[in-house]
């Protein structure tokens, strides 16, 4: 065994002292400030152990991290971050040899092992130790000398305390994104001085090594930064944030978030690109050519109405506004209204001959025969859901291909919803634009409007939380327990009784298929999500009080809706409120089946990631997702020998796309904005979609795991909801999002439930924080700040 002085180790072994210790003695030699450390090599005996405890106690360095550092770990070629041991705050000398031991044991773990079988790694397996005095950081964090997604410009990435929390996953960081002496900011962690200092000395370090650097970094008490690692972006020559960004020319479209962003909201995976999505444009597209907007699907390739950017998803209007061209009575005002809730009076039709009346009566004809064929494409979307399934009992290669032979039945299900959607969104167009004349401003109408839909008998969606709680009462029959936990839960469902077990049975019947963004194939379902639904089903059962809407105050809202209407058109008006709420029935209903369709896809792509690692292809399930269907196919065949190293540098992009934000219409190519919020504002103006006013504490809700952290009448507020949301209305006092429509999935659910609701509050999660006193208004469409407390 040899100790060496990190900042002096010889230059005949550098290169054999792994990856880390050897760039952070580079970086000192460099004159950059690192902590002071020693490594540790070749150590395999117990006197080894002891003398490089021995070595530590003399070094007077105080409390220390140890840290792994591999032969190979950090090179051009393969990071393996993260593969192997840190362990902070050591103290003692048995604790010194225990985590010097633990390091070295990670060479052979099994994480390692199915990384480096993987990548087919030869590299001889070597491993030292790095030593080094433990700092106590204000603030830590990393910097990439060339933003990951590329973008212009040094990220700075910060969380307070240690950094490990970022690294690791376990920790949403502020983010710094700098250029030159601008600085674009999501936080306020560091200043702009601390911010410029990180970025400027990460881009001298790329450049005294000679590549695009990752560097960790940390600030103690007294303002003095350390850099604690630096390793090459090793993806400079992999996918981008924008890899599966449209492809075709959008000059002079009209693309929007709004409508796909309530299906599909935030980044989705490749996976989900190529499955879900692909099949949602592939149901669009055959509407338009069923319809002779297009004369086949040739002539409107895939991805021409959805696409990503960011992977973020987008609809193109123009595709659609050729239905104006096509039909009768199809005008653009229309198709706005029924995508975007609102007339877009900058876009324009695009400039080509209509055809001729008889073929455009021909063609609404077999427009309107698709979407009015209602029981047929709900039994059909049924139909699918049932009979579709699949056979897991056989080789990857086989079951990739089987999986591949079914995509058709997704597409199909994706069509029927769509023919629904359309028939629900040409009801709700429809009525918005006969009731214009009659108000003075959108949100008084939008409101009124939204009253009518309350009360919608066998919402599907709804029935979630219903279903839920019929759970929550047959527990608490048998159980006088004052506040449940999911422990409680848990044993509840173990040993309740036939009537609990049958209630439990029934929901994972018609709704364990559901989850949060139930789309993506990413996220697991409810029934295979055991802690989330404890955590709903919790909540649920703890709420004290139930609220349901008034299961006639939709007649009232009608009645009063049509005062304002002549005496002569009101049986109109009638009409198309009643057809409006059957579409919001039976849209609610082909989702729920292509959710169901979608889940029985995860499943088997679950399978398959199984089957890729046990055969050696892939290091860890998580990764199917980072690949596409045709991808897979390829990694099943054996044919995908650089597959593993794109699926790891498309995960590490995936947090950062997340966080990507879009206007909601533009015109041509979307760009991602970074939200401008000012702290003097205290009133937002939204969409109002569920009446009825809440005051009290705002919850920021991104996640599962801030959800669980919701308290009765707190008001969450949230990019979006889904019907994956549902369980947790039952506590809330007010919900905002930032996405959003009188017919979206959440809104449907709040408005039977009695719950205020405004939404279309754009950036309105960075406005508000956790802990403030805000006020919704759900007739007005209001959201005003009562008291700055988080």
């Amino acid at each position: 065994m040899k100790l060496y002085d990190l900042y002096d180790i010889p230059a005949d072994v550098i290169s054999t002292v792994g990856g880390k210790a050897a760039r952070l003695c580079g970086l000192y030699k460099e004159g950059f400030n690192v902590p002071q450390g020693f490594v540790v090599y070749d150590a395999k005996t117990e006197e080894d152990f002891e003398e490089a405890a021995k070595y530590w106690q003399q070094s007077g360095l105080g409390n220390c991290a140890v840290r792994s550092s591999a032969y190979g770990e950090d090179g051009s070629a393969a990071s393996s971050a993260g593969q192997y041991e840190t362990v902070l705050n050591v103290n003692s000398t048995e604790d010194i040899k225990k985590a010097i031991k633990t390091c070295l044991s990670s060479l052979d773990s099994a994480t390692v092992t199915a990384y480096e079988r993987s990548f087919g790694s030869k590299d001889e397996k070597r491993m030292t130790v790095v030593v080094q005095k433990m700092i106590t950081p204000y603030a830590a964090g990393v910097c990439f000398s060339k933003d990951p997604s590329g973008r212009d410009c040094t990220l700075v990435e910060a969380v307070r305390g240690l950094g490990e929390a970022l690294v690791s996953g376990a920790a949403q960081a502020d983010e710094y994104r700098v250029s030159g002496s601008d600085i674009a900011r999501t936080g306020n962690i560091l200043t702009d001085e601390q911010v410029l200092r990180i970025a400027a000395g990460s881009r001298l370090a790329a450049e005294k090594f000679g590549f695009t650097a990752d560097t960790e970094w940390a600030i103690d008490g007294k303002n003095e930064l350390y850099w604690l690692q630096i390793r090459p972006v090793t993806t400079e020559d992999m996918p981008t944030i924008d890899e599966f960004d449209g492809a075709q020319d959008l000059n002079g479209h009209v693309v929007t978030t709004c409508n796909i962003s309530e299906m599909m909201p935030g980044a989705v995976t490749p996976l989900t690109h190529s499955t879900s999505v692909r099949a949602l444009d592939w149901g669009v597209r055959k509407l338009m050519v069923h319809s002779k907007a297009y004369p086949d699907m040739n002539a409107l390739p895939p991805y021409s109405c959805y696409f990503s950017f960011g992977n973020h998803l987008f609809g193109d209007l123009t595709p659609l506004y050729m239905m104006d061209r096509a039909m009768v009575l199809a005008s653009k005002a229309s198709i706005d209204m029924s995508i975007c809730g609102v007339e877009l009076k900058e876009s324009k039709v695009p400039d080509i001959p209509k055809k001729a009346l008889p073929i455009r009566v021909r063609n609404f004809a077999l427009y309107i025969s698709a979407i009015m064929s209602k029981k047929k494409n709900c039994a059909k979307a049924e139909r699918i859901a049932e009979e579709l399934s699949f056979d897991t009992d056989m080789s990857a290669l086989k079951l990739w291909t089987q999986i591949d032979s079914k995509m058709d039945m997704l597409n199909e299900v994706m069509y029927c919803h769509y023919l629904t959607s359309a028939f629900s969104g040409m009801m709700s167009s429809a009525l918005n634009l006969q009731l214009a004349p009659y108000f003075e401003n959108n949100e008084e109408q939008h409101a009124a409007v939204a009253a009518c839909l309350e009360n919608i008998p066998d919402i599907e969606s709804a029935d979630i939380l219903m279903s839920m709680y019929a759970i929550a009462e047959a527990v608490k029959k048998e159980n006088c327990i004052d506040e449940y936990t999911p422990e409680i839960m848990r044993e509840c469902l173990k040993n309740g009784s036939e009537e609990v077990k049958k209630a439990h049975a029934e929901f994972m019947r018609k709704h364990g298929h559901r989850s949060i963004c139930e789309c993506e194939m990413r996220n697991l379902s409810l029934c295979d999500d055991e802690e989330t639904f404890l955590s709903q089903l919790t909540i649920v059962a703890n709420s004290k009080e139930r609220t349901e809407a008034d299961p006639d105050g939709w007649l009232k809202n009608q009645a009063a809706l049509l005062e304002k209407i002549p005496k002569k058109d009101r049986k109109t008006f009638e009409f198309m409120i009643k057809f409006s709420r059957t579409g919001a029935r039976i849209r609610e209903y082909t989702k729920s089946r292509i959710v169901k369709v979608t889940y029985k896809f995860k499943k088997a792509y679950s399978e398959l990631a199984k089957k890729l690692v046990e055969a050696g292809m892939l290091p860890d399930t998580d990764l199917v997702y980072f690949l596409t269907h045709e991808e897979l196919g390829k990694l099943a065949s054996g044919q995908g020998e650089h597959l593993v190293k794109k699926a790891l540098a498309r995960r590490r992009l995936y947090p950062e796309q997340q966080k990507l934000r879009y206007p909601e219409i533009t015109f041509g190519k979307p760009e991602a904005i970074i939200p401008k919020v000012t702290s003097s504002e205290s009133s937002w103006n939204g969409t109002p979609v569920s009446r009825g006013i809440a005051e009290g504490p705002a919850r920021i809700v991104h996640s599962i795991s801030d959800a669980n952290e919701l308290k009765s009448g707190e008001i969450m507020i949230a990019g979006f909801t889904d019907a994956g949301w549902t369980p947790y209305y039952s506590m809330l006092g007010g919900l905002v999002t930032e996405v959003g429509a009188a017919l979206s999935h959440g809104a449907v659910v709040a408005r039977e439930y009695a719950l205020p609701l405004v939404t279309n509050v754009r950036d309105i999660t960075y406005a508000i924080h956790t802990g403030d006193i805000v006020r919704v208004d759900g007739a007005a469409g209001t959201v005003e700040l009562v008291k700055r407390i988080g």
